[in-house]
């Protein structure tokens, strides 16, 4: 049984026992299509995968609002209609239930998913989407200054993708807010508390946080915020959408080759430059691919 099993009985085991973060409830998080696949743009030696697209489906999922109980279970229900369609997830919200913050990020991972949140401006607690992304398929704003974040559990999400992107991305230790959990004997209330705290420190450890992340989260209390654009080095090895995480990074290398590097391209010619543009192009259509391929065969 892998270590992702392990962690799917563990979260399990973690709503049975209530060890739940309770939140103050508003409402459930929202699902909403940002990009519908409209027609294929996966060309070449792949007609393997070109055979399972069928127009219409989300290419590009938000989830915004507040994570409640149960919806990991209508994350699940979306993500199996529209396999093996969806390759990012964008992440707006201020977090929620723990407990299925990290069935999803599981999820996403299993699935070979990336992850976006929104970006710092460079001005106080304000933030903003990519250009790209401001508006969904109808035109609507995804977010709008303070309410574009991703913290809380919401950021335990975002750790899950295979390339991640954004910076607005705020950890802390969990918070609970159940009386009948402090009222009990403060030996159980330390056991039971650090049992939980174990649960999310094994899970982002499993998803590539490194140890810096995993002790500002432990280190920051529930009433604060670690937030990762405040630590440049920390967000440069985090958040970069042109790079997938190291296991990944390598099989796609063996399948479809190894990109360009970008930071040699001004010492080439044009004509060169113009070369590796295209090899680069075909390159990440490859990826694209085999990353398809790889979604539709998950179990």
């Amino acid at each position: 049984m892998t270590t992702f099993s392990h962690l799917r009985l563990s979260v399990v085991a973690l709503v049975v026992v209530a060890f739940a973060v309770l939140m103050t409830a508003v409402s459930a998080a929202e699902f909403t299509c940002l990009k519908h696949h409209d027609r294929p743009d996966i060309l070449g030696p792949f007609d393997d995968v070109l055979e399972k697209l069928t127009p219409g489906r989300c290419e590009r999922l938000l989830i915004a609002g507040r994570f409640e109980r149960g919806d990991a279970v209508a994350f699940k229900n979306i993500l199996t209609a529209n396999l093996p369609y969806i390759e990012i997830i964008t992440l707006v919200s201020p977090g929620g239930s723990v407990a299925d913050a990290l069935e999803i990020g599981i999820m996403i991972r299993r699935h070979h998913i990336s992850t976006e949140s929104p970006e710092h401006n460079g001005f106080h607690m304000a933030a903003f989407l990519p250009e790209s992304l401001r508006n969904s398929d109808n035109g609507q704003r995804v977010c709008l200054g303070r309410e574009c974040i991703c913290a809380s559990s919401c950021a335990l999400i975002w750790l899950a993708g295979i390339q991640r992107s954004g910076d607005m991305v705020g950890f802390h230790r969990p918070t609970i807010k159940d009386q009948e959990f402090w009222d009990a004997p403060l030996p159980e209330v330390q056991a039971k508390y650090k049992r939980l705290l174990s649960w999310m420190v094994s899970y982002m450890r499993e998803v590539g946080a490194p140890d810096q992340l995993v002790d500002h989260m432990t280190g920051t209390s529930s009433g604060g915020m670690f937030w990762l654009h405040t630590d440049p080095e920390l967000r440069d090895r985090l958040s970069d959408p042109d790079r997938y995480i190291p296991d990944l990074d390598e099989w796609l290398t063996a399948k479809c080759g190894r990109m360009p590097d970008a930071r040699a391209l001004h010492q080439q010619t044009t004509a060169q430059r113009a070369a590796l543009d295209a090899l680069g192009g075909v390159i990440t259509a490859c990826r694209r691919a085999r990353l398809k391929d790889a979604r539709a065969r998950v179990d």
